[in-house]
């Protein structure tokens, strides 16, 4: 069965070539991101090893904020819950 759509075979060759370099270009591309992503990554590692008190406290810090904004939202409601 030969479908009548596909073209000639040259055309589908070409366009295989053509696909295999965007995918090289592709593969490069994603190669450079996740070296960025690494040396960033690497980066902050070095910052909260190197400052562990001060990682902690922001850490704390974020959860004590996060936990009194859920509780300021939930007293906020006009009905009661039944539970």
């Amino acid at each position: 069965m030969v479908d009548d759509n596909v073209g000639s075979e040259p055309e589908r060759d070409i366009e295989m070539e053509e696909l295999r370099e965007e995918l090289a270009r592709l593969k490069e591309a994603l190669s450079d991101r996740m070296q960025e992503a690494r040396e960033l990554v690497s980066e902050r590692a070095t910052l909260v090893r190197e400052n562990p008190a001060t990682f902690s406290a922001a850490l704390v810090l974020g959860g004590v904020i996060g936990l009194m904004l859920g509780l300021a939202m939930s007293g906020d409601s006009r009905h009661k819950r039944w539970w």
